[in-house]
């Protein structure tokens, strides 16, 4: 991969990604869409009903939007049992098995990243050779988190249209927002995106491999990207928060949903769960 370091030693992304051999977006390439995220999940009862329940849900918000602004879903999986693959692959095509064995602290979100970088792009329609890019970001979420998607393909629509200077993006909640617990900084795992050129740097980066420790997938991947040294803008939404009355720490992201909230998170429980779901839409969620 192409890369140029600037001042600060930092390492600047760029579009000449290392296995595609052409890049291009012209205007015979499909329209990117905003996203493609991707849920780590287990086959218990409990997430997969928030699973079913997500599946419906933001399907019908796609189903209003343009093809520009809309933001595709996986579920992610790690190894289990053949019984149990068999029942996750039952499910649908957006289901993604992982040969790591299941666990928050084994890499799995790396298994995630390599995947989404294979579904990000697409064979050209006249060029043999040249690909075009299908997604803006490739993102992370969980089965306990609740997106409301219009909100976010607009938001992720702003930052890209108003990116003049091309600079690789980190958008999430910061969990050190203070800079208190800097070898704690990360984005936390309701929902964090990148700017593809990011996925692509650690798809083929040799950093992930060689420092994988035994902390959660969330730490981890901040890790790789402030241990690669890479030159990403953070950006840190308000918009991106826990339930109301949450539990600990209860002075951290927690508010009530609004007009504005983007993802909702800690929806664990059925009740939660729905009534996060009738607070971000409404009596819609039931349609």
């Amino acid at each position: 991969m192409v890369t140029e370091r600037v001042i600060n030693n930092t390492i600047q992304l760029s579009w000449n990604a290392s296995k595609v051999t052409d890049y291009a977006q012209d205007d015979l390439c499909p329209v990117p869409r905003a996203a493609l995220i991707g849920i780590p999940s287990v086959m218990s009862h409990p997430n997969s009903v928030r699973r079913r329940d997500l599946r419906k849900r933001y399907a019908t918000l796609n189903a209003g939007l343009a093809e520009s602004d809309k933001i595709d879903f996986r579920f992610v999986f790690g190894r289990t049992n053949e019984a149990l693959h068999k029942r996750a692959l039952a499910e649908g095509r957006d289901v993604i098995l992982t040969d790591r064995v299941e666990g928050l602290t084994n890499g799995k979100i790396f298994d995630w990243i390599r995947a989404a970088r294979n579904l990000s792009y697409a064979a050209h329609p006249t060029r043999e050779g040249v690909y075009c890019r299908k997604y803006l970001y490739i993102g992370k979420s969980d089965d306990d988190s609740v997106i409301h998607v219009p909100r976010l393909s607009k938001l992720l629509t702003h930052l890209w249209e108003n990116n003049e200077k091309g600079e690789s993006l980190f958008v999430g909640r910061n969990w050190d927002r203070g800079g208190r617990h800097p070898a704690l900084k990360h984005m936390t795992g309701m929902l964090y995106l990148t700017s593809l050129d990011v996925t692509e740097w650690l798809s083929v980066s040799k950093l992930p491999l060689v420092i994988r420790p035994k902390i959660g997938e969330d730490l981890q991947f901040s890790r790789w990207i402030i241990q690669g040294n890479l030159s990403v803008t953070w950006i840190d939404r308000d918009e991106f928060h826990n339930r109301e009355a949450d539990g600990e720490p209860v002075s951290f992201a927690h508010r009530p949903i609004g007009e504005d909230t983007i993802v909702v998170h800690h929806c664990k429980s059925h009740r939660h769960f729905f009534k996060c779901l009738l607070r971000m839409f409404g009596d819609t969620f039931r349609r």
